[in-house]
């Protein structure tokens, strides 16, 4: 195994934030809003609140991005067909961690970068380690 560094992990986090904002606001918000919980809406609430504000233009721009990024992971896996990188750069959150702050959602969304790739040029497969402290 080596170790290697995928193509821009940053940027491919940032632009799942600015796909997913479009995708969260427009289409999962009503129904959170509608039908969940004062715990799933206080989330949704902290969440849109951590998503960048767009427009169509942005979104479009984007998916264009996309592209660019889901290339470079393309030839990336060409020579490393197998990535191995952890689906959080921290341990589980506690138990309504999501509805804390702010701050705390902050934390969360960056945590979670690793899992946050919409340029995967093949599909992912998690499997889980539990370990207890």
């Amino acid at each position: 195994m080596d170790e290697v560094a995928p193509p821009k992990p940053k940027d491919v986090a940032d632009l799942w934030h600015r796909l997913a904002a479009t995708d969260i606001l427009a289409r999962v918000a009503p129904y959170v809003t509608q039908c969940g919980d004062a715990d799933a809406i206080r989330s949704l609430e902290l969440l849109r609140s951590c998503l960048p504000a767009t427009t169509p233009t942005d979104t479009l721009q984007a998916l264009e991005d996309r592209i660019g990024l889901l290339r470079e992971w393309q030839l990336f896996l060409a020579d490393w067909p197998i990535a191995v990188m952890p689906v959080s750069a921290q341990p589980p959150f506690r138990l309504d961690e999501d509805i804390r702050d702010l701050d705390s959602m902050r934390k969360l969304i960056d945590a979670q970068a690793p899992l946050l790739a919409p340029v995967r040029a093949r599909p992912p497969v998690c499997l889980s380690a539990y370990r207890t402290l």
